[in-house]
This record gives C-alpha cells, sequence and structure tokens, in this order.
C-alpha cells in the first residue's frame, strides 16, 4: 500500500488517539484551565469590559466627536487623537457615574432589605412552626411523624453552636474573596482602559503576526471567524446587558407598585440572573418567591404574576428587539448549548455558551453550504442541483426520469 493509500488512515488514527486522550483526562485539562483562567482573571475582566464598552466608544468617537473636528477643520491626524481620547474619557465617565449612583441609591436599600429580612426570619420561622401545628391539628397524622419532625428541629436548634463556631472562618474566606474580586474588577478596569486605548494597534500586530506566521489562506479563514466572533459575542453580549436591566428596573417598578417589600434587592437579583438565556429569569425569580412567601404567602403569588407578565413582555416584544437575530439558531440548539455550557463552566459557560455555539453553527453552516455547491447540490434543499440565476431550470429526480411532467395517475 503506498504512502498516499496510508495517509487518511493515519490521521483517522492520530484524531481518534487526541480525542480519547482529552475524554480520558477531562478532570486535568478543566482543573488546568480554571488554575489559567484564575490567574488571568483580571485580564479576562478587562477584555470583558473593553469588549461591552466597545460599540459605545465608537459610536462617541466615530459619530459624534471625528464630525465636530471635522467641521472645525482640525487635521486629521488630531481629529482622531482628540476623538479616541474623549471617547475613552466619555465612556469611562458614564460608567463610573451609573457605579456611583448604582452604589449610592442600591447599596443602602440592600442593606436595609438584608437587615429586615433576618430580623424577622426568626418570627417566620415562628409562624411556620405554628402552622404546622394547626394543620396537624387539623388534619391528624402519625404521631411517629410528629415525633419525627419534633426530634429533626430540635437537633437543628443543637446544631446552632456547630453552625457558629463555622461562622468566623466562614466570613474570613469570604472577606478574601471579597478582596480578591475587588482586586480582580480593579485591575481589570485598568486593563480595559489600556485595550480600548491601544485596540488599534493592538488589532494590527495581531493581523501582521497572523499573516507572517500561517498561510494565507488559513490566515484570511481565521480573520473570517474572528469577524463571525465579533458580531455574534458583541450583538448577543451587549443587547442582553441592556435587556437584563430594563427586565430589573421593570420588577422594581412592578413590586412598588404593588407595595412588596424587598423590591430593591428581588429586583437587582432578578436582572442580574436574566443575563442567563431562558433559564435566568426563573432562576432570580425564585429567591424571592420564598422571601415574598415567608412574609406573605398572597404577595408571593403577585410575584409570580409579575415576572411571567414581565417575561412574555421581554420575550416577544423586548428582546427581540434588542438582542436581536445575533445568534439565528433553534430553539433546541438554544438549550443544548446553555446545558452544556453550564455543566462544563458553570453560570459564565450558561452566558457565554450561546453565543459560542452560534458562532459555530455560522462556521460549520458556511461550509456545509460551500461543500454542497462545490457537488453541485442546492443548499436549501440538498436533493435538489445547484444552479445560479433566474432563468436555471431545476430539474428535480421525477423530471430526470421521465423527461418531462410525471404522468398524472388514472
Amino acid at each position: 500500500m503506498s504512502k498516499t493509500n496510508l495517509k487518511p488512515y493515519l490521521l483517522l488514527i492520530t484524531y481518534a488517539g487526541a480525542v480519547f486522550l482529552v475524554v480520558t483526562h477531562l478532570d486535568t485539562i478543566f482543573r488546568q484551565i480554571g488554575w489559567v483562567a484564575s490567574v488571568a482573571m483580571p485580564f479576562i475582566i478587562g477584555f470583558v469590559i473593553a469588549f461591552v464598552l466597545n460599540r459605545p466608544y465608537k459610536f462617541f468617537r466615530h459619530r459624534l466627536y471625528e464630525p465636530a473636528f471635522a467641521k472645525i477643520g482640525l487635521p486629521e491626524r488630531r481629529q482622531k487623537s482628540l476623538a479616541a481620547l474623549l471617547g475613552i474619557l466619555t465612556v469611562y465617565f458614564l460608567l463610573f457615574f451609573l457605579l456611583v449612583k448604582l452604589v449610592s441609591s442600591v447599596v443602602p436599600e440592600l442593606v436595609s432589605s438584608v437587615r429586615t429580612f433576618s430580623s424577622n426570619l426568626e418570627g417566620y420561622m415562628d409562624e411556620i412552626n405554628a402552622l404546622m401545628v394547626t394543620l396537624s391539628e387539623r388534619f391528624p397524622v402519625d404521631t411517629n411523624f410528629i415525633e419525627t419532625i419534633n426530634r429533626w428541629w430540635t437537633d437543628l436548634l443543637s446544631r446552632l453552636d456547630e453552625v457558629a463556631n463555622t461562622v468566623l472562618p466562614a466570613v474570613w474566606d469570604a472577606s478574601m474573596t471579597a478582596a480578591n474580586s475587588i482586586y480582580n474588577l480593579f485591575t481589570g478596569f485598568i486593563v480595559s482602559i489600556y485595550l480600548l486605548t491601544g485596540k488599534d494597534k493592538l488589532l494590527l500586530m495581531a493581523k501582521k503576526a497572523t499573516y507572517a506566521f500561517l498561510p494565507t489562506r488559513w490566515a484570511d479563514y481565521l480573520m473570517h471567524v474572528a469577524h463571525v466572533a465579533n458580531r455574534s459575542f458583541g450583538g448577543f453580549l451587549t443587547g442582553q446587558v441592556i435587556d437584563s436591566a430594563i427586565v430589573g428596573v421593570l420588577c422594581f417598578i412592578g413590586m412598588n407598585l404593588l407595595k412588596m417589600p424587598y423590591a430593591m434587592l428581588i429586583s437587582l437579583i432578578v436582572g442580574v440572573t436574566n443575563i442567563i438565556p431562558y433559564f435566568g429569569p426563573f432562576i432570580g425569580a425564585a429567591p424571592g418567591v420564598v422571601m415574598l412567601f415567608l412574609t406573605e404567602p398572597i404577595q408571593a403569588l403577585w410575584f409570580i404574576i409579575l415576572i411571567l407578565c414581565i417575561q412574555q413582555f421581554d420575550g416577544n416584544f423586548m428582546s427581540p428587539r434588542i438582542v436581536g437575530s445575533s445568534i439565528g439558531i433553534s430553539g433546541v440548539w438554544v438549550l443544548f448549548s446553555i446545558i452544556v455550557g453550564g455543566s462544563l463552566f458553570g453560570i459564565p459557560g450558561m452566558v457565554a455558551g450561546l453565543p459560542t455555539f452560534g458562532m459555530i453553527y455560522v462556521l460549520v453552516r458556511e461550509q456545509a453550504h460551500r461543500l454542497l455547491k462545490e457537488k453541485g447540490r442546492d443548499p436549501s434543499d440538498p436533493e435538489r442541483p445547484y444552479c445560479e440565476g433566474e432563468s436555471c431550470e431545476v430539474e428535480d429526480s421525477l423530471t430526470a426520469v421521465f423527461g418531462k411532467e410525471p404522468p398524472e395517475a388514472k
């Protein structure tokens, strides 16, 4: 057998071996990925911030400042440098202004809500205990069941001392995690400024390296993949953030109109979790339902109705116009991408899984269309021959057999 005939088999064996190694060492691979991600977290955060702010930055720079400087008559080079500087300053000023307003208005309300809920928690538990006693009196049950419940409750109270002993270490760990998160966030902001200001130079360097070290065909395809990824992630993430903010505001307004407690805390949870497609609204509504049920069960029912109305409005009217068709995949693949992404990488995987799969779907679809055209088949209907132009006559299989329209059945 010649070397040419052996090549496909050798490639198949190599691919099979690589897949086998990856599958058998998934835990190690994900552990290493997690370690790399933790080390590079400031740069990841900075990249995400710069990616989200890139669109408003381009708007202020190219749509607002550059035309204004052109009317003044500044030199072109001075126009671009000043427009870039003012675009950066404007975007980050608006971002910090929104953050300051959010912290100054939301944090006191959040602290008040958490303090009120924690102070009333003992009363909620007493009400639940009284409800259980009332139900046991109205609907007699086995005494062994009641004794089991009481014994379980007594054991729970007796373990409070043990829980108290673990509070300080848990608080210390939480404080260290919070400090590390603040450090990563602050460093990420600094990195995002450098990424936005040096975006043009970084892109030029990346293009130079790509075309210098890769064959032209591969470099062109890699640039195409980058454009598809930018379109998929940019449209989805930016739209999803805006959509989630509006959902949180609508939830806050609705809860205030219905005189519900903990409006700021629950609305913030609903708005943040709404970033997760499909499952986010249910994840965010669950804590609110529990909190309101402990306070007043009828309020929990009205809250469920409010969330359903907001999600219907969001899914049928608001989200299609804000997020648009940036993904363009069916509902089955949407669920598949969210479940797989969440299983592999948790909450970040649920958020990034959909645009990632959408990017892969677009690339695979383009490749399939190209291969079908090379084989002379119509991409919209592979059973039909492919032809270009309106005057092209496409014959189906029956016409090819009979040479004309198929005879009518008698």
